[in-house]
């Protein structure tokens, strides 16, 4: 069952930083993939300009009667490397979390569905996303392996299991590019990031 929500751009919000940095610290704790620096991930990724979107790409879910936070979402820039050595711009979705009791009533697929709506609007080609396939199948994200992609900084392809691309347009541009082409979930960040480029179960 799909719980009544409104998705408000981040800016719109009515919560401080700090409450909203305690949300998602909060409904982290219980995610199985986490590190414990979510929070502060999200506020390097909203501030670092190499991942910044020219359109809007952080959104949160207020429950409609009591306008409680209940979920969180960010986009940020993050790139494809073609085996050419070329850069494909692409969309990174994470990190996304739902308040823990709240989980399974279709927040987490409100807020995704606005995401995808944001960046076909703002024309982006490819979306990326770590998480479980089974979940983020239902909105079209394959496998990296049905691509020939691989993961920037994962060798031994811990990764490969729960990294999946989703192609915005239909039909999808030039999808042979991303033969053996790489993906930079992290441009740079720890490597320790890239359990909090995961979700929770939304």
């Amino acid at each position: 069952m799909t719980q009544s929500v409104r998705i408000l751009d981040y800016i719109h919000a009515p919560c401080t930083g700090a409450e909203l940095a305690a949300f998602i610290t909060e409904a982290f704790a219980t995610a199985v993939h986490k590190d414990g620096t979510e929070a502060e991930l999200v506020h390097r990724l909203r501030n670092d300009p190499a991942r910044a979107l020219q359109f809007p790409n952080e959104f949160v879910a207020l429950d409609e009667e009591t306008q409680e936070l209940v979920g969180h979402v960010l986009l940020s820039r993050t790139t494809i490397t073609t085996a050419y050595g070329d850069e494909i711009g692409a969309v990174l979705l994470a990190p996304i979390c739902v308040k823990q009791e709240r989980r399974s009533r279709g927040i987490g697929s409100v807020l995704i569905e606005e995401c995808l709506r944001q960046c076909r609007l703002a024309n982006e080609k490819w979306m990326v996303v770590l998480g479980d396939p089974a979940y983020y199948g239902r909105f079209g994200f394959r496998l990296f392996a049905e691509y020939g992609l691989t993961v920037e900084g994962d060798p031994a392809g811990e990764l490969l299991p729960y990294s999946q691309v989703l192609a915005l347009t239909d039909p999808a541009e030039k999808p042979e590019l991303l033969d053996k082409a790489r993906v930079d979930f992290l441009m740079g960040y720890a490597e320790s990031d890239s359990s909090s480029v995961t979700v929770t179960m939304a």
